[in-house]
């Protein structure tokens, strides 16, 4: 195992990976502490190990949408399977990274390394009775199978597919049971052809159905039996396997027992693989009911402990069955499915509904365009008061959210304005999300620009933010900053095919660039999505392209998938936005002007492995609080505002300072119980406003009660000691005094703790400045300089992480300058962890009042780290190849150990041993997309553009979500005389996180 496969998420450590086909299977341990404290696991037998089995899609079939339908079609059919009798349980659905999981119970390897029948029959027949046992079992699971979902088709039955726990058999992998149904012509979507019925083999396949799994059980019954399967042909040639299956007639073999149950089951096994679909048992009701007669003159006993063994795992997931349907309904969402998530909820009597089935159903309904019925089903999850928590938080999300699509925005807005000041950070990025696409509902983009720009900063990983500031840029007409949005929000999560609808729409309606807008909407749909807006906008795109083949192929989808008269429309819609863009665009004033971008620009500078951005988060959520909003102070001068009426306590007002920090003045006094919760609420609901947030941080001053001298209110305050103030209460001006007593003393430490107020002595402030231009270089200097503050070169690897860290939060942009200075904390400078202490904040106000459009990133490490404040990059980079040689020279190096050396060899600048330890990396694994692409990326900085291409097509082909080696691709194919090839990887890369891609 490569260290690039040791987790999957936090939770599940990577101990074995089975790959086969288009999936994989990981095998992991399930850790609940999570990866950072998953080496204090226990690992004594009474220990908490845990092992779950995780399967997916390759990431080679990323963008291949039969593959994703094939996976979705999967995962939601088993879901609904869950609980059945010898179908293998499916806990539930997880999203980690950009891939969905289909989550079930792990498999113990037998003693021969065996998991299922398949493993089973590589040692040769099964004995009778535990043949005759997996027959019924199977038999058993199909059938009931068929009576949860009529008309169900497996459509891959073999004995690979049948798994074993504790002696028993279970059905697996439904990867088929809907794409063998749509009729798909992809071969790799093909059943197994040693299995595969005669009826499916001709050059026009009968329509699939249960005769078909009829007849592969036969086969595998068949090969139970005897240890081999009823026909021979060579593993590759399907026209052999269609000969076999159509013209031969399978027999048992010479010798086998001609009575008992062996015979009974030969003689099923030989009926299933009748020629003819109507000479076999018609479903696996009969097929059931003829083992049954079989065992009981044969054998009644064992069908007895079987029946029982049966009813027990009735019993078993009947007993979890509220907590499975929970869970079973949760992944259907997750897989955007409520049609079938709420057909689930349905088959449960409304009186026995719990707060979360009421939430699950408000929000399948939601998602349905009921939103009426849906407010009701959460109101009524609230009133139940089971919730946990943070279900409360999301139940009141999506009810603010059914409340924007019926257009009541300001009662949605007033809820997430509650919300604010009691959610918890992990929830926070739901309720700011949900609350910017209310403004954008309304049209409100400058609104969704001031509270999503601070947001991204402070939490650069959330994918809705970034698309919703995309959005909002577009309705401010900011449409360069509008596609940063987008691409940063797409390297984070390349499965989100609307943020590639949104990024295709703005280069359509906005920018003119249509190939760029073509290959957008082209990934999109490859990543599984399909909307009204993609399928318009990818007929107008192709029709102003003159794409024939696309557009044949949309219109033929048009008259074939759509009723009549939505057919039309969506015509007559795409025909109208293709003729409003080509007017639009006609003068050739359009930045692009239609015309494919080429990648000629593009390899001015060589790729630098070092510069990449790291490729996924919620894009709904809620919170529960229940006080009513008070709007904190925000002007400048917040003590000088009047108040006609004094506001209730606990109050809490901001005092900005030359706009560069604030202090704050807390009316509650100190003795009631919850004075800190009461605090913190207040804290919260005030600096996640984005009017808090633009006066700069708090003051590093330290706290203290005053009491005022009119109305004897206490006030908690950092003012310094003596200042004047106007109390919001009663009006009386007085001049703050501390009061001494212990008592407040231990509340003053208790917030200063909370706040994470610290000492700055022994702290350095690192200060990240991206000035839009090269001449504001000299003014940069000039500021930092005379705030005592040191320019540290860029090639430290300290500078090195400002900047990246900086790109990730959008505080810098590909291409312009930027530097970083350093500043020594003050002796006795107080200041909050979060926030920017107070001397950098003054610079970083100054920069911002003397260079516009500047862009600043602040933080701090302790004094103690200075030597690493001063490592450059170089020399992380002899550290690194010193313990990557040691892993080589004791034969411990992995493929990422070998690539990650090469990396360090092409910073170095030393190509010949950096493609050395390249092509060792492939060696090791040649599935590692990202040794390929390491590998390619060198090669072209040697000049060897043809070997570069062969290297980064095979890494594309394994990872297409990397954009990064498109373009490098791009070029290669460029310098090889392949410009047509060149623009369409190029359009591609574009299409997958936008043109502003770092080199």
């Amino acid at each position: 195992m490569s260290a690039r496969e040791e987790f999957l998420g936090e939770r599940y450590r990577v101990v074995e990976v089975c790959s086969g086909g288009m999936g994989e299977v990981f095998i992991c341990e399930f850790t609940s502490e999570g990866a950072d404290a998953a080496d204090d696991r226990d690992d004594g037998e009474g220990g908490r190990k845990r092992f779950v089995a995780l399967k997916t899609f390759k990431r080679q079939f990323f963008f291949d949408s039969a593959t994703r339908l094939s996976f979705e079609r999967e995962a939601t059919t088993w879901l609904r399977l869950a609980g059945l009798p010898h179908i293998m349980p499916v806990i539930g659905i997880e999203q980690i990274d950009d891939r969905p999981f289909i989550l079930m119970p792990a498999v113990g390897a037998g003693p021969g390394g065996e998991r299922s029948i398949g493993d089973l029959l590589n040692h040769g027949p099964l004995d009778a009775e535990t043949a005759s046992a997996y027959a019924l079992q199977l038999a058993l699971a199909l059938h009931t199978a068929a009576d949860r979902i009529p008309g169900l088709v497996h459509g891959d039955l073999k004995p690979a597919n049948v798994l074993l726990m504790g002696g028993d058999a279970y059905l697996a992998d439904f990867g088929l049971a809907f794409a063998v149904a749509s009729g798909r012509p992809d071969l790799r979507l093909e059943s197994t052809w040693a299995y595969r019925a005669p009826e499916f083999w001709g050059e026009q396949p009968r329509p699939v159905s249960v005769a078909g799994d009829v007849y592969a059980f036969g086969a595998t019954v068949f090969e139970m039996l005897t240890g081999r399967t009823p026909f021979a042909a060579d593993a590759h040639d399907r026209e052999a396997w269609a000969e076999a299956h159509t013209k031969v007639e399978p027999r048992a073999p010479a010798g086998f027992p001609e009575q008992g149950m062996p015979a009974a089951l030969m003689e099923l096994a030989l009926d299933c693989l009748k020629k003819e679909p109507a000479a076999r048992p018609g479903d696996f009701r009969e097929v059931l009911d003829r083992l049954t007669k079989a065992y009981e003159e044969h054998d009644p006993f064992g069908h007895l402990m079987l029946l029982m063994r049966a009813a027990e795992m009735r019993h078993v997931f009947g007993e979890h069955e509220q907590g499975l349907l929970i869970e079973r309904v949760r992944s259907l969402l997750l897989m955007n499915d409520p049609r079938q998530a709420l057909e689930e909820l349905e088959a449960v009597p409304s009186d026995q509904y719990t707060a979360d089935l009421w939430m699950s159903r408000g929000t399948a309904l939601s998602l349905l365009g009921r939103d009426e019925e849906a407010l009701g089903c959460f109101e009524a999850a609230v009133d139940d008061g089971g919730l946990a928590p943070d279900n409360l938080v999301r139940c009141e999300c999506e009810y603010a959210l059914s409340l924007k699509r019926l257009g009541r925005f300001d009662e949605a807005l007033k809820v997430y304005e509650r919300l604010l000041p009691e959610v918890s950070d992990e929830l926070m990025p739901n309720v700011v999300v949900n609350m910017a696409t209310v403004y954008l509902q309304q049209q409100r983009g400058d609104d969704a620009v001031r509270v999503l720009e601070p947001f991204v900063r402070s939490r650069p990983e959330v994918v809705g933010a970034w698309a919703n500031l995309g959005q909002a840029y577009v309705f401010v007409g900011r449409y360069d900053e509008a596609e940063r949005a987008y691409g940063r929000a797409l390297r984070l999560a390349p499965q989100e095919g609307r943020v590639r609808v949104m990024l295709g729409a703005l280069y359509m309606d906005h920018m003119g660039r249509m190939e760029d807008a073509w290959a957008a909407l082209d990934v999109a749909f490859d990543s599984g999505h399909e909307s009204r807006e993609w399928l318009t906008r990818m007929l107008a795109c192709s029709l102003l392209l003159d794409r024939r083949e696309t557009v044949n192929g949309l219109l033929y989808g048009l008259k074939n998938n759509f009723p009549e008269e939505q057919g039309k429309a969506m015509l007559d819609e795409a025909l109208a936005r293709a003729e409003e863009l080509s007017k639009k665009y006609s003068g050739g004033a359009a930045e692009g002007d239609g015309e494919a971008a080429t990648p000629a620009d593009e390899e001015a500078a060589a790729p630098d492995e070092s510069s990449e951005e790291s490729a996924p988060e919620d894009f709904s959520g809620s919170d529960a609080g229940t006080a009513e909003p008070r709007a904190p102070s925000a002007s400048g001068d917040g003590d000088a505002e009047e108040e006609h009426a004094p506001p209730g306590l606990p109050f809490i007002n901001f005092r900005s300072y030359g706009f560069q920090d604030f202090t704050i003045d807390f009316y509650e006094s100190p003795d009631v119980p919850d004075f800190l919760e009461s605090f913190l609420r207040e804290w919260r609901r005030a600096t996640r406003d984005p009017r808090i947030q633009s006066m700069g941080s708090l003051r590093g001053s330290p706290f203290y009660f005053a009491r005022c001298p009119g109305c004897g209110v206490h006030v908690l305050t950092n003012r310094d000691a003596g200042y004047r103030i106007r109390c919001r209460m009663c009006e009386t001006v007085w001049q703050t005094e501390p009061l001494r007593e212990a008592s407040l003393d231990a509340v003053v430490a208790r917030v200063s703790e909370v706040l994470g107020i610290q000492q700055a002595a022994e702290e350095i402030y690192g200060l990240f400045v991206n000035p839009s231009a090269e001449t504001d270089l000299a003014a940069v200097r000039e500021v930092c300089e005379a705030a005592g503050m040191v320019e540290l070169p860029n090639d430290r690897f300290f500078s090195m992480y400002l900047f990246k860290d900086a790109m990730e939060r959008g505080a810098a942009k590909p291409g312009d300058p930027w530097t970083v200075w350093l500043l020594s904390g003050a002796e006795g400078e107080a200041w909050a962890q979060g926030t920017t202490p107070r001397p950098v904040a003054a610079v970083v106000r100054t920069l911002q009042s003397r260079i516009r459009g500047v862009r600043t990133l602040s933080t701090s490490i302790p004094a103690a780290q200075k030597d690493a404040i001063e490592m450059s990059i170089h020399d992380l980079m002899r550290e690194s190849e010193e313990r990557l040689r040691q892993l080589v020279r004791s034969g411990q190096a992995g493929a990422a150990d070998y690539r990650e050396l090469a990396v360090v060899f092409d910073n170095q600048g030393r190509l010949a041993e950096a493609e050395h330890m390249a092509r060792a990396a492939v060696a090791a694994d040649e599935t590692y997309a990202e040794g390929w692409g390491t590998l390619g990326k060198i090669l072209f900085r040697l000049g060897d553009f043809e070997a570069a291409r062969e290297a980064l097509e095979q890494s594309v082909a394994l990872d297409p979500t990397s954009a990064f080696d498109l373009r490098v691709l791009a070029v290669c194919y460029q310098k090889l005389g392949d410009d047509a090839r060149a623009a369409e990887v190029f359009n591609r890369a574009v299409g997958l996180g936008g043109r502003d891609l770092q080199l």
